[in-house]
């Protein structure tokens, strides 16, 4: 599946990437390209592909609700990235916070108890 969504991809970007002149205003050096070349390659797979792996398998072992309820996570990190960059936090953003992450709890609480149930069986 991973490897079906990375070549679809691919097969899809790669022809306006060869077509599109690239910017003629640089001068780029050898190395710079070379590293430029390094870091796509390095990002395309771990930031990419192992990521992708890894979200399959994460479907695969927990079921889609589980990998649906951590993408629900992020207006957290969202929150608490800005109270440590000293931003202004309003009442409203913590509460809607805290019922996205109560109604995460409720929805979990409840597959867990019923894959517990399932088991036992």
């Amino acid at each position: 599946m991973t490897c079906l969504c990375l070549g679809v991809s691919g097969a899809v970007l790669l022809p306006p990437a060869l077509w599109l002149p690239g910017p003629s205003h640089l001068n780029v050096s050898s190395f710079a390209t070379l590293d430029a070349w390094s870091a796509l390659a390095i990002l395309g797979v771990l930031g990419t592909g192992v990521a992708t792996c890894l979200f399959n398998r994460l479907v695969q072992d927990q079921g889609p609700l589980f990998a649906a309820m951590v993408t629900n996570l992020v207006p957290l990190w969202a929150l608490l990235w800005g109270w440590a960059d000293s931003e202004e936090l309003s009442l409203r953003q913590v509460l809607a916070v805290t019922g996205v992450l109560a109604m995460v709890v409720v929805v979990q609480y409840g597959a867990v108890s019923d894959h517990h149930v399932a088991a036992q069986d």
